[in-house]
């Protein structure tokens, strides 16, 4: 059994409403690319509602590996996306930072052993204080920055 998809938007995009970039974060990966960082996206969404947001902010092609909830059968707070992602590229979880969004995205990275970032775009920054690092905005900070600050 695979892990249950979250926030699938395939139907209300369908119906008309745009997916919104949470700002600074599209910026953020390009930048991130430009660096020559490697990149991967591990998401809690359904494959379709993945691909629908990375078509939909201009990303479709941008990451080296892209995960969603079908490819686990453990989904986030699990370690499983993160050790997965890791493994197919061939990384050690210790050496990776993981963006999150959610407590359950924060406690997955932290049990694979990753170094986490949380963005407090949607969740309030306390309820996010586990994380390595806490930041409020994409725009705050350069790829760079976040690796110096909270690179493991």
């Amino acid at each position: 059994m695979m892990a249950q998809a979250i926030d699938d938007k395939t139907a209300e995009v369908a119906a008309g409403s745009p997916i919104v970039e949470v700002p600074g974060a599209v910026e953020f990966v390009r930048a991130t690319l430009a660096a020559g960082i490697r990149a991967a996206l591990v998401s809690s969404a359904s494959a379709a509602n993945v691909d629908l947001a990375l078509e939909s902010l201009g990303l479709t092609g941008s990451f080296e590996l892209v995960l969603s909830a079908g490819h686990v059968g453990r989904g986030k707070p699990a370690p499983d996306p993160y050790v997965l992602a890791a493994s197919r590229l061939g990384v050690d979880p210790a050496t990776m930072i993981v963006f999150e969004d959610s407590v359950a995205g924060v406690a997955s990275a932290q049990a694979a052993g990753a170094a986490c970032v949380a963005i407090a775009s949607w969740e309030a920054p306390e309820r996010l204080a586990a994380a390595d690092l806490v930041i409020r905005s994409w725009a705050d900070w350069t790829p760079t920055a976040i690796i110096a600050s909270a690179a493991p």
